[in-house]
């Protein structure tokens, strides 16, 4: 999880650094000619923090599907859920593929699969092509259902994260603003403050930092493993 952490950390001081920026035009007798760069970077931010989010959280599945693919692991001694995840990317690609040949090739690495002939190799990336996990619109909601579809539990859900639920929620809902044009940089960008900003930089870190942390344990600890088996300790 150490280049997670790194990622995570890299985008914080990108997103602080833009704030502290704004906060000093704030504070200066600002022109109206440089008004609507404050204004637009503002908004700017709301898409780092969105970029933030995505980022930390593709990541934490890039780990988890690098961990089990580490460790030569068969489909027998998977845990659930992930055994879930499995069978929905055969599945769906499955249902996508026109020739027999290609169908039966599937069918064949699969059985393989199911009797333990093959491994776990199928990288996050492959999946998410064929998998929908969280499509683009994440908050607080999303990132737990989507952890839960390899088994992950968040480790804490104090008051300090519920009101970073919030955080996500207008993040995510700015993010979507901006990226289908509802409203202009300039627009949403004379609606918010440097505070506000900050507010939600500081709620997403906490969350994000949270899901690191709960991502580690389930690596550390071999929940990505089915309970009780002799096969991982």
């Amino acid at each position: 999880m150490g280049e997670v952490r790194r990622l995570f950390e890299t985008r914080k001081q990108e997103i602080e650094s833009c704030i502290n920026h704004v906060v000093e035009l704030e504070h200066q007798k600002t022109q109206n000619s440089m008004l609507k760069t404050l204004t637009c970077i503002r908004a700017s931010i709301l898409l780092m923090l969105y970029n933030m989010v995505e980022a930390v959280m593709r990541e934490c599945l890039r780990a988890i599907h690098n961990r089990l693919i580490g460790r030569w692991l068969t489909y027998d001694v998977l845990n659930t859920e992930i055994k879930q995840l499995l069978l929905s990317y055969f599945r769906n690609k499955i249902e996508k593929k026109t020739t027999s040949s290609c169908i039966e090739s599937d069918y064949v690495q699969l059985i393989e699969l199911l009797h333990a002939h093959i491994t776990f190799d199928l990288e996050y990336d492959t999946l998410e092509k064929k998998v929908s996990l969280y499509s683009g619109n994440l908050d607080a909601k999303k990132i737990k259902q989507t952890l839960r579809k390899y088994g992950v539990a968040m480790q804490k859900e104090d008051s300090v994260l519920k009101r970073a639920d919030s955080n996500l929620t207008n993040i995510k809902n700015w993010r979507n603003i901006l990226a289908h044009g509802e409203k202009g940089f300039e627009e949403v960008g004379r609606d918010i403050s440097s505070m506000y900003l900050r507010s939600l930089y500081q709620g997403a870190c906490e969350y994000m930092s949270a899901v690191i942390d709960a991502v580690d344990i389930f690596l550390q600890e071999d929940l990505y493993m089915r309970r009780y088996s002799n096969l991982h300790r």
